[in-house]
């Protein structure tokens, strides 16, 4: 693992987010790929849970936050702007006591403005220790980064989540576009999530749309952000470059 980071081995894919107004990319979600030299590509799936069991996880999310950093400031240089990238945050970072430190002194020595970095969280951790989970989004938000709650709808609390937390952004779960034969009832649940958020004035992105249908259906109800394989994959950062540039 450790020798994986030194070599780079770890990359960062990007999955672009599409907002539903204008058409255009407004950003990118940051996910892992294990690029081995000879065993080929390794997907998060087999080796996270893994590395959340052995604490390693928190070295691989920081190093991701780093080149989140690194991929922005080369954007800005090409004079791109208007990209911002969600990280994954896992819970054990939470629990550490240098975790604003350790994200501040990765922001400072890349010159990156925070407010171009949405830090994204599981709502399985905000219910874990709430008032923690609520200093710690305030001290973000004075540090000038944007939360993002990540898989909303997958627990059984979550209107109470945005009646304590002041997050900035809802990513429903792409369980709710399966196609499960209740579709009546999940087109009323997302509409009012989705007025709700908009109510409290949190951007709203859907997760998992992959047909047309979806995306206009998530375009109907006003959500805001898409994100999906109809619009595309995750890819290498070079590819993305290309994708929002008009490139590919």
């Amino acid at each position: 693992m450790h020798t994986a980071l030194s070599n780079r081995e770890y990359r960062m894919y990007l999955q672009p987010k599409v907002d539903l107004e204008s058409g255009r990319v407004c950003g990118a979600e940051a996910l892992v790929r294990w690029v081995r030299p000879r065993g080929g590509m390794i997907y998060p799936d087999e080796f996270i849970p893994v590395f959340e069991q052995n604490g390693f996880i928190t070295n691989l999310d920081m190093y991701m936050l780093e080149e989140a950093c690194v991929y922005l400031n080369g954007l800005l240089k090409m004079g791109i702007s208007g990209i911002c990238i969600s990280v994954n945050q896992s819970r054990i970072l939470f629990y550490k006591q240098d975790y604003l430190k350790q994200i501040e002194k990765i922001i400072r020595k890349h010159h990156i403005d925070p407010s171009l970095i949405i830090l994204e969280v599981t709502e399985g951790i905000t219910m874990e220790n709430l008032e923690e989970m609520k200093r710690l989004v305030r001290e973000l938000h004075k540090m000038g980064f944007a939360v993002s709650m990540d898989d909303f709808g997958s627990g059984y609390s979550s209107l109470n989540i945005l009646k304590e937390l002041d997050i900035d952004e809802l990513k429903l779960d792409k369980a709710f576009l399966a196609d499960t034969g209740e579709q009546e009832k999940r087109d009323i649940i997302m509409k009012n999530i989705i007025n709700l958020a908009g109510e409290l004035h949190i951007k709203t992105v859907t997760e998992g749309v992959e047909s047309a249908s979806q995306a206009d259906f998530i375009r109907s109800i006003h959500c805001d952000i898409g994100q999906g394989y109809y619009y595309a994959k995750p890819m290498p950062e070079d590819e993305f470059t290309r994708f929002i540039t008009g490139k590919a």
